[in-house]
């Protein structure tokens, strides 16, 4: 099995495929103050998120680990140097926190390149997250998309979605480094 991850503090998506490729679940965990009550320090987010790990664990033989890397750069309306900072400590330590719990090196992920190979085309002014969403589902039918009372898909929706595009291309970089130790 496979696990793709889309970190964040606030909501952290999680996709598990098979090696043909196969949706088997996706979920999110929200750490966010809305869920909790209150807002939650770094480490009581990773608490959180190492209770969902061991779940994983328990659950599925997982065999390889991709997680989406953090922002490199800033683009002119994103993220503060201050924010992107914080995120990627976190996905530092999240990213450390699955090593010692599945003993197996998670690979980092560009989501711009996970995007372009699960087949997302880019124009000016589109809403990608609703874009990948409608590829997700057109691509795993299964993929339940939960919506709120005005139509839109619930938190976590989209961090779900990014989950399953990371773990897709986390299956096609195993697929390229296998047939390239066989030629």
């Amino acid at each position: 099995m496979i696990l793709g991850l889309d970190v964040s503090t606030t909501c952290t998506g999680f996709a598990i495929i098979d090696f043909e490729g196969n949706l088997i679940e996706t979920y999110a965990v929200r750490t966010d103050k809305k869920v909790n009550k209150k807002m939650l320090t770094h480490y009581e987010r990773l608490d959180t998120l190492k209770q969902k790990l061991q779940e994983t664990k328990r659950k599925y033989q997982i065999q390889h680990i991709f997680i989406e890397a953090p922002l490199l750069h800033m683009s002119s309306n994103s993220s503060t140097a201050g924010t992107m900072s914080k995120l990627q400590a976190f996905n530092g330590a999240f990213s450390y926190l699955v090593y010692t719990m599945f003993r197996k090196e998670p690979i980092h992920i560009q989501f711009l390149s996970a995007r372009k190979t699960y087949g997302v085309v880019y124009s000016k002014g589109m809403d990608v997250k609703k874009e990948v969403l409608k590829l997700v589902v057109k691509k795993h039918p299964e993929f339940v998309v939960e919506l709120t009372r005005k139509g839109n898909p619930i938190k976590g929706t989209y961090d779900r979605s990014d989950a399953l595009v990371i773990a897709n291309h986390g299956l096609l970089e195993l697929n390229a480094r296998e047939e390239e130790a066989n030629s």
